[in-house]
């Protein structure tokens, strides 16, 4: 996409969720976005009577597309593999009641024998 449809686009998105419609699917619309397309979204939406119609209908703006997706498109973001925090167990603080293995929304820990936490095996 140039750098031209991009500025487009982005204001495009900035006007509808200025409106208070949610966009989803960005990335594929971006990829996928063209000179013909981009005219057409910017006429059905071109005005504030036009964003108060789909506002009355609908709270979002969902972007789908058939057949086969540009290369790369799929792959997952290698930010989604670095952690984000480090939890650390107090054991000097542990009174090895196992309250925090049952109550684990992730459930990471295993009884070590003893009532304390331990890390589960990741095989």
């Amino acid at each position: 996409m140039n750098e031209e449809l991009s500025e487009r686009f982005d204001g495009f998105l900035e006007k509808v969720r200025g409106g208070g419609i949610r966009v989803d699917g960005v990335l594929l619309a971006k990829s996928l976005l063209s000179p013909e397309v981009m005219e057409r979204m910017e006429r059905l939406l071109s005005d504030e009577g036009a964003l108060s119609f789909i506002k009355g209908k609908a709270s979002r703006i969902e972007f789908i597309t058939e057949g086969p997706l540009p290369p790369g498109l799929m792959e997952e973001s290698p930010l989604k593999k670095v952690p984000i925090y480090k939890q650390v167990i107090g054991y000097n603080l542990c009174k090895a009641c196992r309250l925090c293995i049952e109550i684990c929304p992730k459930h990471v820990y295993k009884d070590d024998g003893f009532g304390r936490p331990g890390p589960k095996d990741r095989r």
